[in-house]
This record gives C-alpha cells, structure tokens and sequence, in this order.
C-alpha cells in the first residue's frame, strides 16, 4: 500500500546518483500480479540460466515478458519489493 510506495521512493531517491531525482510509480495490485506472474512463468521455463535481457529480447525468449512490462520497471521491482518488515 501506501507505505510500500512511500519507502521504494525512498529508496530510489537514496541509491540515486543523478542529479535529477527518479519518480518511484506507485505498484498497484495488477502490476503486483503481472510482476510475480513473470516470475512464476520464469521458473516454469526454467530460465534461470538466462539473464534478464535474454527474458526480454523477445528474439530469444516468448513475448509475454516484454509484453507486460519494461524490462527497466521489472528489475526496480526486483530491486525494491520486500515482503519482511524492514
């Protein structure tokens, strides 16, 4: 929720070296789903062997992952998304 979003900005806005701060997207539920939809269909494929670009390329890999979303939004979500209470 709320607080989730609040933090990731944080986060960003500390790991951030630009000079321009980066806006943090709020994550809603269909994002949510879809991200760990990606995830789940990963594993179904078995494509831990290959690198998140290669997931993407849709040359070497099924579409749905460039489909989704940006490859850029799924590894800050990677990144960001905790599920404990720090």
């Amino acid at each position: 929720g709320r607080a989730l979003n609040q933090e990731n900005q944080r986060r960003l806005n500390n790991r951030n070296n630009h000079k321009q701060p980066i806006k943090w997207k709020q994550l809603d539920y269909i994002e949510l789903e879809a991200f760990l939809s990606l995830l789940i269909q990963a594993g179904a494929e078995f494509s831990h062997h290959q690198s998140l670009v290669e997931l993407w390329d849709i040359s070497r890999s099924r579409p749905i992952y460039h489909a989704t979303m940006s490859l850029e939004r799924f590894k800050n979500l990677l990144r960001f998304l905790r599920f404990d209470d720090r």
